[in-house]
């Protein structure tokens, strides 16, 4: 049966805050006063509630995190589970909402979070801006992960897809490529523009065409890269090498080339960029990483900094990509 400190209080004829000073060994209560309370604490397996406390100490060593999805992108699941150890580390607890891609969820998640008096928040996807302005009218940390959503004065873990694309390119060109083609996400994010907008730049500094036809636009997904690669096959507009948004779009790429009967990576070199499935693939696929540790680490180095300093000024970080080299590019 479930007792409360004044259940306690009231079998022992004492006070709660006698209670309170027998149980933490606070102040001075009579031995026999406190033997007696010990006695009835152990008769009912009381224990004292941590959270309630840490709620009226408005500390609670908790902070939550906001992602889109689980499958079946492994991204952001992955990014979780380091924080998770962050979290750890520093005697923190993380607690973790999916939102499905959802504003509503989000705001859900956000009605959650602040229910449980989380002491920061970390976005492993912001959808809707309104979510900052409620945290920001709660005096609540944020931190955001890969997108600044055209927000200013914020926390923000940036990578550089720009970059990672550049690798990639020059890297693909040094074995040979001349016909590079592209699979990513519709346009319209910062994110989803700097891809596009580094594929055909550096496609020009090293003197190759941009050919329209050999860029397909969907989803980040399994089908999107299946159909991606399998428009490129039926148009006789094969490139000699492709650079694909994730592992999960690249996945559905190597469905469509091994149907066709094409070899990776002879007749087809591929990069993806994404690093969290691509040295399992059947063949392993050259990928540009940002290490998710370090996303992780990253960001709850932030949101501590900025829940013990209310005043701290917000820091813009910007990750360098790295290319891992597989079989799929001939290392």
């Amino acid at each position: 049966m479930y007792k409360k400190m004044s259940d306690i209080a009231r079998e022992a004829g004492v006070s709660k805050a006698t209670v309170s000073r027998a149980l933490h060994n606070k102040d001075y209560v009579a031995e026999d006063t406190k033997i007696k309370i010990l006695k009835i604490i152990k008769k009912y397996n009381y224990s004292i509630d941590n959270f309630a406390q840490s709620l009226r100490r408005m500390k609670t060593n908790t902070i939550g995190f906001v992602m889109t999805q689980i499958y079946p992108d492994p991204f952001q699941s992955v990014v979780s589970m380091f924080l998770e150890e962050q979290a750890k580390k520093n005697n923190y607890r993380l607690l973790i909402s999916n939102t499905l891609g959802s504003a509503e969820e989000e705001k859900y998640a956000l009605n959650l979070f602040m229910q449980y008096r989380v002491e920061g928040v970390i976005f492993g996807y912001l959808i809707d801006t309104k979510s900052v302005k409620i945290l920001k009218s709660k005096g609540i940390p944020f931190v955001l992960i890969e997108r600044r959503r055209n927000l200013s004065n914020v926390n923000v873990i940036l990578l550089d897809y720009y970059k990672g694309i550049e690798i990639s390119i020059n890297h693909l060109v040094s074995k040979g490529a001349k016909k590079i083609g592209f699979i990513g996400p519709r346009l319209g994010d910062e994110v989803e523009n700097d891809l596009y907008k580094s594929y055909k730049n550096t496609l020009k500094i090293n003197g190759l065409n941009f050919d329209k036809s050999l860029v397909y636009f969907g989803w980040m997904d399994v089908q999107t890269g299946y159909n991606g690669m399998k428009e490129f096959i039926d148009n006789k507009n094969i490139p000699d090498a492709c650079i694909i948004i994730n592992d999960i779009t690249t996945l559905g790429a190597m469905q469509a080339i091994t149907k066709a009967g094409i070899k990776i990576p002879d007749d087809l070199m591929i990069i993806s960029c994404d690093d969290t499935l691509s040295g399992f693939l059947p063949t392993p696929v050259s990928s540009i990483t940002f290490k998710k540790e370090i996303i992780a680490g990253t960001a709850f180095n932030l949101i501590l900094e900025n829940i013990k300093n209310k005043k701290f000024k917000k820091k813009v970080i910007l990750l360098e990509p790295k290319l891992i080299k597989r079989e799929s590019s001939k290392f």
